[in-house]
């Protein structure tokens, strides 16, 4: 067996070959200690007064490391005396090491106890000194738990491995260090060497460790399983999720799979699997099993998907005699997500798979039996609609497994060691670095309409050779309608920020006249207070977007078949009279005449493009309500009639009736485009469908002059805690998980039109949220895409006016972590300092896609060729700009030509260079560098990262963006004004969490809002000239004070200035 080296050692002579080798189950360090399954291995030596050295204390270290043992050296300095010690660990019988440590006085001297110590986690440890169980109690009671003299001692702590140690003489104590300290959660067994104190000259300690393993009994799963693991030849069974080839477990590889030490036996068929009611699944499984008498724990290895956080099965293990035990399981406390890969309290990840994007997981989890109880069946029970529980193996063992402590402890933040308060007004410093406005062509429309040119940009019809990009934000609800004063306030803060464009969303409602009978008459005063609004943004160079429906509430007046909010999108496809109040609305508005532009909505050049209907997935709406419901299925059945098709179901999963659905909703969208070209004269570009990705959205995406779509990163989920619904997080790092968003809207993206992401955030409180300035910036600029829009500004105008409302889940208005990444964006993507990819290969779909037989996902492979170059996707036999390759839904790395060794290595290895050369991203180390000639960035978790340009980084303590954007214009290395960025994460003070990963919020917290501590080292490798000069800027521009630097190298960190410091301004003189 292979021992686990896990640092480089420095190597001498000692250590002779053997046959043997040490049990891979002991870790060893380079100072001499190891660690077993949890439990961790020290040498202390005390002097008079109780003071102790151990391992790390030794000076002068040597140690060599090889399979056939080890052997380590130091001197001690413990009270007044000097000491040199050794310790070997060599091989004995299989799965045995001898331990031989001797330390050796220059002159005799007091010391009180010299020992070995194993450390072990008190709440998770069982300890048996000569056959009797030592018991740790549930609390503390006295620190002296055994002293005395012992042949064997066996250690057991996580797994179904235990540790055997026969001591050759020397006492044996056993100490539970809660009594002794209240942050030592520990219990120590400390074998004492020879002597173990007094006037000592040399002492030695002597031990024999075999490793143990404890045998279960795996139940043989063969003739229960239910799912695939597989598509594969000869295999009837469901695959995994029903998902597709890519969203199963092709990866592994059955049989016997160990876990923590227990094996369970895999069918090669597949899982034993039940589900809820939207899972397609069976909801219920019993299992006939024989074992023998004396078990008392039953294990599983299983995993899960649409995994709730409350209740989402049941376990009942029935006995012989009649009883049974019965064991709710959460997904918060006993099995994962099969995507995860968290550490639960009674589910802790065993086996893990890796897929081109991101790993997948199974779970190991233990329950106890009844003692002196046969188990005679073992039924697995599904009680939630959504989950899919995949059991892979079960294994009974005659002792309790204990699993890694996994303590989830609710969560506060507050200034500290780690956070410090961080100022923030929201008023950009006008001139000071952080003022984007410039950057603005003022005022927008001046080269007159947009429009879609055959290269898939877009151009301006007066200027057809200048290119419109678009760095827009989102305003949401009251933010639309400020006062007049506020509207210019607002829109120049909105400049400032770099913003270049805004989307008007959930507008819809406050433009309706509450007096009115009916949704579609306007409210005057509203209107004006829009209207001049978007006068105030034109005059800035703000272009703008919306929808033409968002979530306006019908009223009795409208006299449609009901009013429930929930079906209203679904009755504008499916009803007449719905279309016309549709249509009505967006006449009223659209031809409006704006007094303070002298123009409708409909002939404004400021008006790039608008959205039909807000997400209005064909998928999502139809089911909502009875009334909507009963309409659709009577559409449907007329529907069967005209194609011939009467077997076919009104499922998701029946390709003929997502055919009528996605029918229904392409004949709607169709009929509202002509009316606002054709009746209304709109000039803007039209656009719809902006939720939800696959092949069978292309075509209906297709009939659009734009292609826009959403996606988020961590975006919050409702879940039950304490019987309050709370948002739920993942926490998870869009870069290690090579997140959906943005490789899924790379492939929806149809190269021949311009392409929009109205909506798109890191949502808070992710603490790897920092990412999204360079992940979204880079990755968008190197797809030639034409537009992002972070979602959102704000919700309220309340909230814009006052600068006494904390960060919530989705508002850049108050969070600066959002407002300075849009820095970053501003420069990769709007200045266009990532250059795009020379080559974009485009899926050909076929228009008839829902008659083939093609899985209706994008292929995982060829979402993560976005990485390495251009890709989209287009309606078979469409034209297709210059440079762009079709490639069929079967596309490998022989159709890509020189991009693919790039994109092989994205696929096996999850890291990849862009074809530029730009953009490197690794998801192992959980890395992103961005070099271009004008900006660099550095994302890492901690440590050093270079770009192999300019910027380089060190000893950087904490996850963080590190990004330097030449401010003049000329090439990073030659520029004499940079802003630096150094984004940590930031919070609201005693915002407050359910559990210790701060995935459950409990509350929001108040101000002042703080900062993450975090330093660095900087090196910018400029030009040589004049010296730099760096101040510290807060996170409105304002000057804090100057850094002393001496070359090109300095020390940030954002607690270097009181009020937090997250920009530095970096200049030369000429």
């Amino acid at each position: 067996m292979k021992l686990k080296i896990l640092a480089t050692l420095l190597l001498f002579s000692g250590i002779a070959a053997v046959g043997a080798s040490l049990p891979e189950s002991l870790n060893l360090q380079k100072d001499g200690t190891f660690s077993f399954h949890g439990a961790t291995f020290q040498i202390a030596v005390g002097d008079a007064r109780w003071r102790f050295v151990s391992n790390k204390n030794w000076k002068e270290q040597k140690s060599r490391v090889a399979t056939t043992g080890a052997q380590f050296s130091g001197t001690i300095l413990p009270g007044s005396g000097r000491g040199v010690i050794t310790e070997s660990i060599t091989p004995a019988a299989p799965e045995s090491a001898e331990l031989h440590a001797v330390l050796t006085m220059q002159e005799p001297v007091r010391l009180n106890r010299i020992s070995g110590n194993f450390s072990l986690p008190a709440d998770r440890c069982a300890i048996l000194v000569d056959s009797k169980t030592i018991k740790v109690p549930e609390r503390p009671k006295k620190a002296r738990l055994f002293a005395g003299w012992s042949k064997e001692v066996v250690l057991r702590t996580f797994g179904a491995e235990e540790l055997v140690i026969r001591p050759a003489g020397g006492r044996v104590i056993i100490q539970d260090n809660r009594k002794v300290s209240q942050k030592n959660d520990t219990v120590s067994v400390m074998f004492c060497f020879q002597p173990e104190g007094g006037e000592v000259s040399r002492a030695e300690l002597k031990l024999n460790m075999t490793v143990r393993k404890i045998a279960g009994v795996p139940v043989p799963l063969e003739k229960f399983v239910t799912r695939a693991f597989r598509e594969e030849p000869g295999n009837t069974l469901p695959v995994w999720t029903l998902q597709g080839p890519e969203e199963s477990l092709y990866m592994i590889r059955p049989g016997t799979i160990s876990a923590l030490g227990l094996d369970f036996t895999v069918s090669p068929r597949g899982a034993a699997a039940v589900g809820g009611e939207e899972r397609g699944a069976q909801p219920e499984l019993t299992i006939p099993v024989q074992v023998p008498a004396g078990m008392r724990s039953l294990n599983f290895l299983h995993t899960s998907a649409w995994t709730p956080t409350e209740k989402f099965g049941e376990l009942v293990i029935r006995y012989s005699d009649g009883s049974e035990s019965r064991y709710p399981l959460s997904g918060l406390r006993d099995c994962g997500n099969w995507t995860g890969s968290r550490n639960l309290e009674n589910a802790v990840v065993a086996w893990r798979g890796d897929r081109a994007d991101n790993s997948v997981s199974a779970y190991l989890s233990t329950f106890p039996l009844q003692e002196n109880r046969t188990p005679v069946a073992v039924t697995l029970r599904a009680t939630h609609r959504q989950v899919i529980w995949f059991v892979l193996g079960m294994t009974f063992t005659p002792e309790k497994i204990l699993l890694p402590s996994r303590k989830n402890l609710p969560t506060r933040i507050a200034a500290g060691a780690d956070w410090c308060r961080l100022d923030f007004r929201n008023a950009t410093v006008p001139g000071s670095p952080l003022d984007f406005m410039p950057m603005l062509d003022a005022p927008a429309g001046k080269y007159g309409f947009v429009r879609p040119a055959p290269d898939g940009t877009l151009r301006f019809e007066k200027a057809p050779a200048r290119r419109l990009k678009l760095y827009g934000t989102n305003l949401c609800q009251s933010a639309n309608f400020p006062s007049k004063e506020e509207a210019e306030k607002i829109a120049d803060q909105i400049a400032r920020n770099g913003y270049n464009s805004v989307r008007f969303h959930h507008h819809d409602n406050s433009l309706v006249d509450p007096a009115a009978a009916d949704s579609t008459t306007l409210n005057a005063a509203m209107v004006d207070r829009l209207d001049f609004f978007i006068a105030a943004l034109k005059k800035r160079g703000i272009y703008i977007t919306t929808d033409l429906f968002t979530s306006r509430k019908l009223k009795p007046g409208d006299r449609l078949p009901e009013t429930n909010p929930r079906s209203t999108k679904a009755w504008f496809q499916s009803d007449s009279a719905a279309l016309e109040n549709w249509k009505t609305f967006a006449r009223n508005w659209l031809t409006h005449r704006n007094p303070y532009t002298g123009l409708t909505l409909a002939e404004e050049p400021a008006l790039v493009f608008v959205n039909l209907v807000n997400e209005d997935d064909p998928l999502v709406f139809w089911n909502n309500t009875l009334a909507s419901r009963e309409r659709h299925l009577q559409l449907f059945e007329a529907w069967k009639k005209k194609n011939n098709c009467p077997d076919a179901r009104a499922d998701a999963g029946d390709r003929k009736f997502l055919k009528f659905l996605f029918e229904l909703k392409g004949n709607s969208l169709a009929e509202m485009a002509r009316f606002v070209k054709e009746e209304l004269k709109l000039k803007a570009a039209v656009t719809s469908v902006n939720q939800h990705q696959g092949l069978h959205f292309v075509p209906l995406r297709d009939k659009f002059d734009v292609v826009d779509d959403h996606g988020y990163h961590d975006h919050r989920s409702y879940v039950k805690i304490d019987g309050r619904t709370v948002n739920g997080h993942t926490q998870s790092s869009a870069i290690a998980t090579l997140s959906y968003m943005p490789r899924l809207m790379m492939t929806t993206r149809n190269p021949g039109k311009p392409f929009f992401m109205t909506e798109f955030n890191h949502c808070r409180p992710n603490r790897y949220r920092a990412e999204s300035g360079p992940m979204m910036g880079g990755y968008a600029a190197l797809q030639n895409w034409d537009g992002l829009y972070r979602f959102c500004y704000s919700h309220t105008i309340e909230r814009i006016r006052k600068n006494t409302i904390a960060v919530s889940c989705f508002e850049s208005v108050a969070d600066p972590i959002m407002q300075l990444s849009d820095r970053i964006i501003a420069m990769l993507f709007l200045r266009g300092d990532v250059r795009p990819a020379p080559e974009v290969f485009s899926m050909a779909v076929p228009e008839n896609v829902l008659d083939s037989r093609l899985a209706l996902n994008f292929p995982l492979k060829f979402q993560m060729l976005g990485f390495v170059t251009g890709i989209g996707s287009h309606v078979a036999g469409r034209p297709l700009p210059a440079g762009v390759t079709p490639v069929s839904p079967e596309v490998d790395f022989n159709d890509v030509g020189k991009n693919a060794a790039l994109w092989q290595e994205m696929v096996e290895k999850r890291r990849a260079v862009s074809a530029t050369g730009e953009l490197k991203i690794d998801a192992p180390s959980g890395t992103l560098a961005i070099c271009t000639p004008r900006s660099e960035s550095v994302t890492l978790p901690a440590g050093n990262l270079s770009t192999g340009g300019v910027l380089s980084v060190k000893d950087v303590s904490t996850h963080a963006t590190i990004a330097a954007l030449s401010l003049d214009g000329k090439k990073l290395a030659e520029s004499r004004s940079i802003l630096l960025l150094h984004l940590t994460d930031i919070s609201n003070s005693d915002a407050t969490f359910f559990d210790s990963d701060c995935r459950f919020v409990n509350s929001q917290g108040k101000l002042p809002l703080l900062v993450r501590r975090g330093s660095a080292e900087v090196t910018l490798k400029v030009a040589p000239g004049a010296p730099l000069q760096v101040q510290a800027l807060s996170a409105d521009g304002d000057v804090l004070g100057e850094l002393p630097v001496s070359g090109n190298t300095f020390p940030i960190a954002t607690d270097r200035f009181p009020g937090g410091v997250l920009a530095w301004h970096v200049t030369r003189q000429e």
